[in-house]
């Protein structure tokens, strides 16, 4: 006797795999979420050392120029000392002032070394990386407006992602309880040893309901309840974090442009200051050690001033990295031509 069955199934009702089907595609939205943040991340990082660059190559500038005019005074007070006119004190005092700033030329070249290592590390190389010197413009302002689109970047969008990949599991967890129901058409051939086959068709549904699982699906029912609570508090806590984030920068920028406004005006004031007393000197009227202390001050003075303006460029990156907007075109467009 020979027999034969070919039968077709087709599910008609399987809530659980539609609901993994939605949590899926939320997964897919979290990780591209997740790798456009850490492209803002490098790209973010990347600015950075450009930026850092371009603040020690001034402040260094400045120290250069400093220290030049110290090797100058340094030539005078020397040739003077040695006719007996200035005390030898003086020339030691000028000589620790200029050795004090090129300790602090030294360390600035120690930043710019570390800054070569951190890109090399960024791009993957084993060397040293020396970053290019741009001229950056001013960074543009921050506005208020700002901190909405800026608290909906890359982190909230895969938190959001993760979110609803959680709820579409919980649902799929829980329609674990319903009943799968799918249709099927058989056709059985019977024949004997004359091989005379005989079909018949039989068209129907099966239904197949979870009755006892030992408690596995309630074990997995609380999970899902616990991932989606996770996932909201998630959500809430990393746009809280942007937001908060987005405001303390737009004020860094705001407090960094109201300081270099006033270091501005307090380094013409000094550069009076030192004008003055430098006449003072010539005259006898004051001292070696206050006109030093005059044109260092006058020197802090200009270096906190490129800091400010720097510290305000790097507020707009970071908080243009939190909107998701960064971008090397972006960059691009913040280096003068």
């Amino acid at each position: 006797i020979y027999t034969g069955v070919l039968r077709l199934d087709v599910p008609i009702l399987n809530l659980p795999s539609l609901s993994g089907l939605s949590a899926s595609r939320y997964g897919v939205d979290a990780q591209r979420a997740h790798q456009a943040e850490a492209e803002q991340r490098i790209i973010g990082a990347v600015a950075e050392i450009f930026v850092q660059s371009g603040q020690i190559h001034d402040n260094t500038a400045l120290l250069d120029g400093h220290i030049r005019a110290l090797e100058r005074r340094l030539v005078e007070l020397r040739t003077l000392s040695r006719s007996g006119r200035v005390p030898p004190s003086s020339v030691s005092e000028v000589e620790a002032n200029m050795q004090s700033l090129q300790a602090e030329r030294v360390q600035l070249q120690y930043r710019q070394d570390e800054l070569a290592f951190r890109l090399a590390s960024l791009l993957g190389q084993d060397r040293a990386v020396a970053p290019a010197v741009p001229d950056f413009r001013e960074a543009p302002p921050i506005g208020t407006s700002a901190d909405q689109n800026a608290a909906v970047g890359p982190a909230w969008q895969a938190a959001e992602a993760q979110y609803r990949a959680a709820e579409a599991s919980h649902t799929a967890t829980q329609t674990s309880f319903a009943p799968h129901i799918n249709g099927f058409a058989s056709q059985s051939t019977r024949s004997g040893s004359d091989l005379d086959f005989t079909a018949e068709w039989s068209l129907g549904l099966t239904v197949t309901v979870p009755l006892f699982t030992g408690g596995e699906r309630l074990a997995r029912l609380n999970a899902a309840e616990a991932d989606v609570e996770a996932a909201r508090h998630n959500r809430a806590s990393v746009r809280t974090a942007e937001l908060t984030e987005t405001r303390l920068l737009r004020q860094r920028w705001d407090r960094a442009a109201q300081r270099e406004e006033l270091l501005a005006a307090a380094a013409v004031n000094q550069e009076r200051s030192v004008s003055a007393v430098e006449n003072r000197f010539t005259e006898g009227r004051a001292s070696l050690s206050d006109l030093l202390t005059a044109e260092t001050t006058l020197l802090e003075l200009r270096m906190h001033e490129q800091s400010t303006r720097y510290d305000r460029l790097l507020a707009y990156i970071a908080h243009t990295q939190i909107a998701g907007d960064l971008s090397p075109a972006l960059i691009t467009s913040l280096i003068e031509e």
